[in-house]
């Protein structure tokens, strides 16, 4: 057996594809996902779940059960604050630096006729938002992290003011996804 590493958002995806009502409502990446960890997890004696750099809400609904019942193969790395500090640092610094590649890693998704050969990102974020977005504003209380507001500005090429409204209105908990 061994012993390893996964990220949330490999275990979470997982999960989104059992979520669908068929397996054509999936997007690839996501079946891909669930094998890879299902496999890791079947040859694994334990796994460390990655860290995040703030601190998580619980995980509910399907995710909540499957971390539940992997607690004693599952845990988490907790980072110290001076860790974090520098990894926010990096982060915000390389995302500056690469604002054109990340519009056109954001057009895979966003863009009129999206696609890559295998699937339909567009459809994905549809659905992603559809079946994960309640679980996602329970763990993480909103949709994107507020320190990253203005290189996420720049890279979504929206004011500054216009993230800030969009921040606070995902933060609301009586908004639920709509489909």
């Amino acid at each position: 057996m061994v012993e390893g590493f996964v990220d949330a958002s490999s275990l979470y995806s997982g999960i989104m594809a059992l979520a669908r009502q068929t397996p054509r409502d999936s997007f690839y990446t996501e079946w891909h996902q669930a094998l890879t960890v299902t496999a890791t997890l079947i040859s694994s004696d334990h796994i460390k779940l990655l860290p995040h750099p703030r601190q998580e809400g619980p995980a509910s609904g399907p995710y909540g059960i499957l971390l539940k019942g992997l607690q004693d193969t599952v845990s988490p790395i907790i980072l110290p604050e001076s860790s974090k500090t520098a990894a926010l640092r990096m982060t915000k610094q390389w995302a500056a630096q690469n604002v054109d590649k990340l519009r056109r890693a954001l057009a895979l998704f966003t863009a009129e006729g999206a696609s890559l050969s295998s699937g339909d990102e567009a459809k994905w974020l549809d659905s992603a938002i559809s079946v994960g977005w309640n679980e996602h504003i329970i763990r993480q209380r909103d949709m994107f992290d507020w320190d990253f507001l203005q290189q996420l500005a720049s890279i979504l090429n929206v004011s500054r003011s216009e993230l800030e409204m969009a921040w606070t209105r995902s933060s609301d908990p009586s908004l639920e996804a709509v489909s």
